[in-house]
């Protein structure tokens, strides 16, 4: 299974020093330009696009197509982030990844209805399914979010349901 990454959902599993977990789910993490742009001067974040990252090569080969869907989109969708849009294009269009990964709920409220979109608090499914976390692995995996302030009115609930 391979993903599309957004800088933020890197960024925040950095954060909480869950990146490899990315690399225990994913046969591929692939990501457009601006993600490596926007994370690569970064020190917490440089190792993982250097060794880790694929860059998503056809979006290179098809930069005029690239763009006008990215202007389509834009207009449609009305985000502010371009950043957000292409990566969710780069997604639909120019990769074969199974899914797309954004820790932004803007972004996630705006394409998850084309499905393949997922959240990093939704992660913990990916990790129980490959036994790469038990129940006790995906509450730990969840609080650090929340002590991080990830989501701080959606995780609570979904902790007291794991727990329960």
């Amino acid at each position: 299974m391979k993903c599309v990454v957004d800088t933020s959902a890197v960024s925040w599993l950095v954060r909480i020093g869950y990146e490899s977990l990315l690399k225990e789910i994913y046969d591929g993490i692939l990501a457009p330009q601006i993600v490596f742009d926007q994370l690569k001067p970064h020190h917490q974040t440089k190792e993982f696009v250097e060794n880790d990252l694929e860059k998503i090569v056809s979006l290179e080969e098809d930069a005029r197509k690239f763009e006008i869907i990215l202007d389509k989109w834009q207009k449609w969708c009305g985000l502010r982030d371009r950043g957000d849009i292409e990566v969710f294009v780069a997604y639909c269009f120019f990769s074969d990844a199974d899914e797309v990964l954004f820790a932004n709920e803007g972004a996630i409220n705006v394409f998850s209805v084309y499905g393949g979109v997922r959240d990093i608090v939704s992660l913990y499914r990916h990790a129980e399914q490959k036994s790469i976390f038990e129940r006790n692995d995906t509450i730990t995996y969840l609080k650090t979010l929340l002590n991080n302030n990830y989501r701080t009115k959606y995780i609570p609930r979904l902790i007291e349901s794991l727990t329960s």
